[in-house]
């Protein structure tokens, strides 16, 4: 309900409710695309590492490759860098937190399905 006060009724009050109205769907609508986005590139960043992890098992494999040795042995610092890459790629893509958890629960051995130490 729009309540017309007598100071309204010449100033063109109308204008700038309209300027306000369309600032706040705008505002509305970047909100809604900035949490996609924050979505997408976390979930981006996990299929990075993921991706990477899959480089380094691949990795595994290279010595039971039948091709040639020279092969193998350039293959070997490609994978490893290409994964390393990948690695710190997707950490930069999920985020300093997610990034700083992980790590604090891999220190101090908080494995999962580990049963914690009661000493």
């Amino acid at each position: 309900m729009i309540v017309l006060l007598p100071f309204m009724l010449n100033t063109g009050w109308h204008r700038y409710y309209r300027h306000a109205t369309i600032y706040a769907c705008l505002i509305g609508q970047i909100a809604t695309y900035w949490m996609n986005y924050k979505k997408i590139k976390y979930r981006f960043g996990l299929v990075v590492i993921l991706t990477s992890i899959i480089i380094f098992f691949i990795l595994f494999s290279v010595p039971f490759l039948s091709v040639n040795l020279k092969t193998k042995l350039a293959l070997t610092p490609v994978l490893l860098a290409v994964g390393e890459v990948l690695f710190w790629l997707g950490i930069v893509l999920i985020g300093k937190d997610v990034y700083l958890n992980l790590k604090t629960k891999l220190k101090s051995g908080q494995w999962p399905g580990k049963k914690p130490d009661l000493n």
